[in-house]
Formats: structure tokens, sequence, C-alpha cells
């Protein structure tokens, strides 16, 4: 009997051996795939990583040959049934989203988050190669990537980045790419930093627009034969599903070549001398590379310039050198698009961001490790530009012209050779105040014989009622280099009219004339309009005549288009829920948001598992109930206790859904319709900034509309949204400038907002139109220049009347 029993066991032995070897010996998948989603307010406010996890879902690619884990947290709200109060790991299959693995919530900006998916990816779902996403916001290699709505905006940086790799199996087996789905990433700077680890980098320099990568290359991924390919099917992807009107930028970056690239940059830079007599070439290559992260004219710099536009404009001082780093960036850059002029690569140099430089910038630069010829000169650089300036700019003095509608600027040599950007502002004199408040500013300047000289309009504008009158006025604006303006307005629910965020003017500083490196021609730095939430086509004409001027005074009003014209209601979708019914509870439990249950992934049947509700809004602990207590519940009286109190979940209204199926979460993305926030989600004010143009017709047109996000601070492009919940538009005070000694202005930093009133009106039947200027009174103007160490200086006022 024993020998039986031990040839029995040997058998069995032998068999599971040779199963296991068979397992083993199966052929690993072609490529896992992990995606880093923080959903942040992309997906609280606009659904889009949902939306991507469609893309995936339904992008046919072949889930034998390639893993694709997902793991979603950072979000106050997603628009599919995800929990936000945990980390969870999804698969997409085909129209299922499955959840593989969950964690107890915590901040993805910290490191640790991104090493359990790496580690569980490695570990689980074992291929030929490994690639990762990091999907969210991105700052740049100053302020990193993936911003968590849900831990007070904490942020992956560089350093933990770099940690969470290094601690990774990503150190030992490298990545065979990884692709930033945010914005400005595509730095030579993080390059650099994730060389170690990966072979392929794919990042955009510039700003993404909402939708982001197109995910359905994800088939065809077990064919590429290298990240190379796989970038070039992405970067064609991002493209063809683009919206026009973006500026558009996408690089695949051979990582094995940064090396190279570094030590080309390093004799480069190691042989700029910078001294008082040349620092202007320096300052003028610096403000006048083509910079990114500058959408809707954004007050807030980045600091970030095509590494290739720098070379080029500082290739006259090291010729060779410079051609040979030209020739290491563009070997390192194997495929790139853009619509606008680039590189392929970013590089921070410190010029309009002197704050945050000062604050910590310089200190964090140092810490990336990059190239340290680069390093040094940024150093050197910036010791000139805080410096003290070797040029007085005290008691600028306006003039005008023959031309009634021309002003000028007249500059000595040394300021002239300072010189880097310029803007006109048109200002009206309060006696009673003592203070200027602005009408409007004007881009269009030209510099000839060293004089600066500027347009003046003769009309200002102003918001017209149903009856045609003004309503409020003048509305302060900008009128840019290409003839198109701009207009700062609040959108507003009725019970925020009198709120403080009503009456703040969110401005973006104006980025005025900007002086071209090399000629010293004048010319505007275009900016970017890329933007980072959902988005649609402007809702405007596209006949008028590009860059023609504000119309002349004359008519007393002119026809206008109406301002809620140009909003159209996004249709609201609401997630289709079932109620509470205990026959269904061993495989399906629906929990109503109404009292805000947060669960875990521990699964819920009748055999003893467990449902773990973590929280609730009212701070009420709620405690754990098992399996057999919520079946032995009778149908419809499901109750889960809170702090000495029952809640019947069937008197609720439930308005969610989770599925749970042996050790996972479902998701069925085949009948998943995309809710848009309700009324209760929405900003109370929302901060906008609209682009117009005065048509040759003397019709104003709005083209596009910039939405601004506080918690991210950035600006972005949409051509609608949902006007009806905001029936009040509040559109802010001027800004005044107290006046200084001798009336001579100090600059843009002494610019302060009017009162604590901000006028509102009603959205219906209102437009926008011009009436003559004269009307304004106390008429003034001003120049405000730019120095090549990014100071400002206003010229003293000159009054006039127009005529």
């Amino acid at each position: 009997m024993k020998n039986r029993a031990s040839l029995l066991f040997t058998i069995l032995f032998f068999f599971t051996a040779f199963s296991s070897l068979a397992h083993a010996g199966q052929e690993p998948a072609a490529l896992t795939l992990m995606v880093y989603m923080c959903g942040s307010n992309l997906e609280s406010r606009g659904g889009a990583g949902s939306k991507d996890l469609l893309e995936m879902g339904s992008s046919g690619y072949d889930a034998a040959k390639v893993n694709v884990l997902v793991m979603t947290g950072g979000s106050k709200r997603w628009a599919l049934n995800i929990p936000k109060n945990a980390l969870c790991i999804y698969t997409p299959d085909g129209e299922n989203l499955k959840m593989l693995e969950s964690y107890d919530s915590a901040s993805m900006g910290d490191p640790s988050c991104l090493k359990t998916l790496l580690d569980y990816g490695y570990e689980n779902f074992p291929a030929q190669r490994y690639a990762l996403i990091l999907w969210n916001h991105g700052g740049g290699p100053m302020n990193g990537v993936c911003i968590d709505e849900l831990y007070r905006a904490d942020t992956l940086t560089m350093e933990e980045l770099y940690g969470a790799l290094s601690a990774s199996p990503a150190a030992n087996e490298k990545l065979e790419w990884i692709g930033f789905d945010a914005c400005l990433m595509g730095s030579a700077e993080v390059a650099s930093l994730l060389s170690p680890f990966a072979r392929y980098m794919i990042a955009s320099e510039e700003t993404e627009p909402g939708n982001g990568w197109d995910y359905n290359f994800l088939k065809g991924l077990d064919a590429d034969p290298d990240g190379a390919a796989t970038g070039q099917r992405i970067i064609d992807g991002y493209f063809a599903a683009a919206d026009d009107g973006f500026d558009l930028t996408l690089s695949c970056v051979d990582l094995s070549k940064l090396e190279d690239l570094e030590t080309r940059l390093d004799t480069l830079f190691d042989a700029m001398e910078i001294g008082s007599g040349n620092y202007a070439l320096f300052s003028y290559a610096a403000g006048n590379t083509r910079s990114f992260g500058k959408a809707a004219g954004d007050a807030y710099s980045y600091d970030l310039i095509d590494l290739q536009a720098l070379i080029k404009m500082l290739e006259p001082q090291q010729q060779e050198d410079a051609d040979l780093a030209l020739q290491a960036l563009d070997e390192a850059v194997v495929c790139s698009r853009s619509t606008i002029e680039s590189g392929g690569l970013s590089v921070y140099h410190p010029y309009e961001n002197k704050a945050d430089y000062a604050a910590s910038w310089s200190s964090l630069y140092p810490a990336l490790g990059f190239s340290e010829g680069y390093t040094d000169y940024i150093s050197r650089f910036a010791g000139f530009l805080f410096g003290t300036s070797e040029v007085t700019w005290e008691n600028l003095s306006a003039m005008p012209t023959g031309d009634a509608g021309i002003f000028a600027l007249p500059l000595t040599e040394g300021q002239q050779e300072m010189l880097s950007g310029a803007v006109m502002h048109v200002l009206k004199w309060d006696e009673n105040e003592d203070t200027y408040s602005s009408i409007c500013s004007v881009n269009q300047l030209t510099l000839e014989d060293g004089v600066l000289y500027a347009p003046c309009p003769d009309t200002t504008l102003h918001v017209l009622g149903p009856n045609g009158g003004p309503v409020l006025g003048p509305v302060p604006y900008e009128i840019l280099s290409d003839g198109t303006f701009t207009v700062y307005a609040n959108y507003c629910m009725e019970q925020a009219a009198d709120s403080p965020q009503a009456e703040t003017l969110v401005n973006g500083r104006s980025e005025g004339l900007k002086r071209d490196f090399g000629s010293y021609s004048f010319d505007t730095d275009d900016t970017g309009t890329a933007g980072l939430d959902d988005h649609s086509s402007a809702g405007s004409s596209s006949s008028s005549t590009a860059g023609s001027d504000v119309p002349s005074g004359g008519a007393d009003t002119v026809q206008s288009s109406s301002l809620s014209d140009i909003i159209s209601a996004t249709p609201a979708v609401t997630t289709h829920v079932s109620p509470v019914d205990a026959d269904q509870l061993g495989e399906t439990l629906t929990v109503p948001e109404t009292v805000s249950l947060h669960v875990s992934a521990t699964p819920v049947s009748s055999n003893g598992f467990l449902f773990q509700p973590q929280a609730a809004t009212s701070g009420n602990a709620i405690s754990p109930v098992s399996g057999e207590a919520l079946t032995a519940a009778s149908a419809g009286t499901v109750v889960i206790g809170t702090a000495g109190s029952g809640t019947d979940l069937s008197s609720l209204t439930p308005v969610g859904t989770q599925s749970f199926r042996e050790d996972q979460i479902v998701v069925d993305l085949s009948a998943a319709a995309l809710e848009q926030p309700d009324q209760a989600q929405q900003p109370e004010v929302l901060h906008a900034r609209l682009q117009c143009r005065a048509a040759e017709d003397g019709s104003v047109q709005i083209l596009e509309t910039w939405l601004y996000d506080e918690e991210s601070d950035t600006w972005s492009t949409r051509g609608s949204f949902d006007a009806s919940l905001y029936p009040l538009i509040t559109f802010p005070a001027a800004q005044k400038v107290p006046a200084a000694i001798n009336g001579a202005l100090t600059g843009i930093g002494s610019w302060t907002l009017a009162g604590t009133q901000a006028p509102s009106v009603q959205t219906s039947d209102l437009q926008l139109a011009f009436l003559p200027q004269a009307e304004a009174g106390n008429i003034c103007i001003a120049f405000e220049v730019t120095d090549t160490q990014n100071q400002t200086w206003c010229s003293i006022p000159l009054q006039y009347m127009a005529e």
C-alpha cells in the first residue's frame, strides 16, 4: 500500500512538473504595456481618461500577444464605474474593463505607486518587451507630471520618477519605450533622466489637446519591431485624430543617443563666454526662441524653448560645435512631426519665470544631472539675468506724431540694444482716484530708426443690451499683432454673481512685441493654442480677412454676434443604473453616491466574502457587512450600519453600479455612455478668455473660447461649453495703475484690480460693439517695454483727446 502510494505520488509529481514545464515553455506575450492613468481634473471634468479607456477597449489589439494594464486613480470622479477612492489595475478586454488588482487610495504623485504598477506588470505579465505610458497633465522637467487632485495636486517630480524607475524591474530590464500622454514632457532633460531605463521616449514639446493620443495604435503593437516603429505609429495617429487649430508636436527619441548629445552640448556651451558686452545676444536667444506652454497667453511660463532653435540662434558664436550638436540632436530624434517649426526636443532656459528660478529651480536644475556644460551655462546666464542693468530706463516719454492715430517712443542707443519687447497701453485717467485704468493694449508695434511706433484705436469696446445701447464699458481688451483681440469674462451661476471669484480677472500678461535675435527686426512671438481639456471647433465664421484692423469709430454701434450664440450646450448624459435587489447581491451591488459610499476591491458574494465600505462623506464610520448578511436581507431593504443609525438604500436613487465577479470588477464598455459633469459639479464661476476678430464689415466674431482651470493653473481651448448653467456674465473691472512720482508708471508689477465690484449682465441678447473712444474721456497712452533682463518699464502717460 505504501509502495502504491509512493508510485502514485511519483506519477503526480512528474505530471505536475511536466505541466509546469509545458506552461513555462509557452511563448510570452510580445509586449506588456503599463499605463499610469492619473485622472485628475481631465477625468473629473471631461471624462478624458474614461474616453481613452474606451479607445483602448475598442482598438482591437490582440490580447493574446499584448498585455495592456491600466492603473487608475488621482481623480475626484470617473465617468466610467471606476472607484475613486482606490488605486485599481484594469485590463481592457474587448467590451469589458476587468479589474485585476486594487490597492488602498494613495497619491499618484507618490513614486511608490508607480513602482507598484511596474512591479505588478513585470511579475504577473511576463513579455518579450515592456512599455510604460504616463497619462495626465505635464509641466516639463521643472514641474513634473501626474497631478493628483485627491491629494492637494501632489505631483510626480523628475526626482521621484527617477526613484520609482530605479527601484523597479526597469532598472535591470529596460522598458522598450516610455511615453507621456501629457503636455510639455518632450524635453532633453527628461530624455536624459529616462535613458538608463528605456530605449525610446515618446513625448510632446508643446501642450497637448484634450483628446490626447489616439489609442487605436494598440492594434498592431505585437508586430512592431521596436519602440521606434511604435513611436512612428503613435505620432501619425496623434496628428490624424487631432482637430485643426492646435499647435501639435510629438517626437520619438532614441535614448541611447542622449549621452552623445549631452557630450556635444557640453562642448558647445562650455565655450559660450557671457559678459556685459554680449549678454544681450544670449538674452535675445532665450527670449525669442520658440517657446512652449504659452497657451492662451498664459501668464505662467515654463521657460521651455526648442533646443534646435536655441542652438541655431547661437550657431554664429561657435559654428563647428553648434553643427556637431545639431547633428547629435538629429540622430537622437528618430521621428518627429509638428505643425510648428521645432526640432523634437525642448530644453529649460531661465528667462521669463524669474520667480520660480529664484525660489527653487536654480537648485533643482543641477540636480537633474543634465549636461554639465549646459547647466553651467544656465548658471552663468542667470547671473546676468538677475544682475544690475547697465542701462537707465527712467523718464521714458511717449510723443505724438504727425498722424493723430500713431504714437511714438524714442529710445537711446543703449536702450535699443537692451530692448527685448514692447506693448502700448491705452489708458483712462481718473483724477478722483489718482489712477490710470486700462482700456486696451496694443501689440502692433514697429521699430524704425530708434523709435517705437504704435497705432492707437479710436474706438472702445462695450457690451450692448437688447435695446442696442451700452450696458457697461469700456471693457478692457488686448489687440494682437494679427489684428485679432482678446477679452476676459467670467461666466457665473446666479448664486455666485457677487462672489469674490466673479470679481477676479484671470489675466495673462501680454506677449507683446518680441525682438528677433540677429536681424534686430521685430515680430510677435507666436503662442501655442493647444488645450488640456475636451474641445470642439470654434463656433464662428472663418471667412473674415485675417489681420483686419479694429473698425474705426463713427457709427453709434457696430453690429456684432451675440455672446450667447457662440456657446453651444453640451448634452448631458447620465449613467444607467439598476435599483438595489438582494437577489442580485451574489454578483452585483448597487452603491448610491448620494451617501458617498466608497468601496474597496474586496469581492461581494454569498460565500463568505466581505463588502467593506471605506468611508462616508458625512464622516460617519461604516461597519463592515458580510456577504451572508447582505444576501440574508429581504429584497429591497438592504441596510448598511452607520454610526448607530441605518440607511435604507432602497429609498435612495442609485447613481452608480459596481459589478463583482470572482476576484474582478467588470465595467461594460460596450454600453458605456460617458456622462458630463452635472450642475453640482460645475464650478460656480468659469473664467474665460475670448479671442475675437473685427471683420471688414465691422462685425465682431468670437473665434475661440479659452477656459481657465484654477486647480491646475492652466488655460484650455474649447469652441463651446454649456452656457445654460451660467446665466450671468461678469466683466471684471479694468485694471488700474496707481500714478507714481512725476506721473511715471512703474511697470506691470504695479497693476492691480480696480475696486471690488465686477459688473454683471444677463447672457441673453448681449453683443460686443465698439463706440467712439472720445466717450471714455481723459484718454492717455503709455508704452511698456521689456529689457533683456526681463524687467518691465513704462513711459510717462501722454494725454490726448480722440478726434
